[in-house]
């Protein structure tokens, strides 16, 4: 794992709604167990993606003839940048989140909350992250950092817990 990847960093206790003690303290997964104690019964943990601006052509796209600019693809310094502009935000905002990862051309997140609040959770994201990028690089013109869409999918068991915390925590060996 690099430093383009961040993790609640946290000990090893029991969690709410099922969700077990994953593993000994000291591995990989028990960094997630404090969050999972404070999880309520209204709240779900989603795995959330989403691209940069014109990095993927979806078939709507193609139906209406959307017209395509250039994709936004990070460079490693923008992906680092990009990193802790997303943990100001999860800061300023009191986002619980387990982990997350900035690629050159998505962002995956773990994120608790409840389902009424995830859209406005993501549009927080999405629309922050875009404000500082344009802050610290001086972009003063209309700019679109996100494409508008995103994807969630619910994690429902321990077992699926262990494999998406992995799958994002070492999403950047696979690009």
């Amino acid at each position: 794992m690099d430093d383009m990847s961040m993790n609640a960093m946290v000990g090893n206790k029991s969690g709410n709604k099922g969700f077990k003690p994953l593993v000994s303290e000291g591995s990989e997964i028990s960094e997630a167990s404090d969050v999972l104690e404070n999880i309520t019964d209204s709240e779900e943990i989603y795995h959330i993606t989403w691209v940069t601006h014109n990095s993927r052509i979806s078939e709507r796209m193609r139906l209406y003839k959307v017209k395509i600019g250039e994709p936004i693809i990070f460079s490693d310094e923008d992906k680092k940048v990009v990193t802790e502009i997303i943990k100001k935000v999860i800061n300023e905002y009191s986002i619980k989140f387990i982990n997350y990862i900035v690629n050159n051309d998505h962002v995956h997140i773990v994120i608790i909350c409840k389902e009424e609040e995830r859209d406005n959770i993501v549009k927080i994201l999405k629309s922050k992250t875009t404000y500082y990028y344009k802050k610290i690089f001086g972009i003063v013109e209309k700019f679109n950092l996100w494409a508008q869409k995103y994807n969630s999918s619910i994690i429902k068991s321990d077992e699926e817990l262990v494999k998406v915390i992995n799958y994002v925590k070492y999403n950047d060996l696979k690009h």
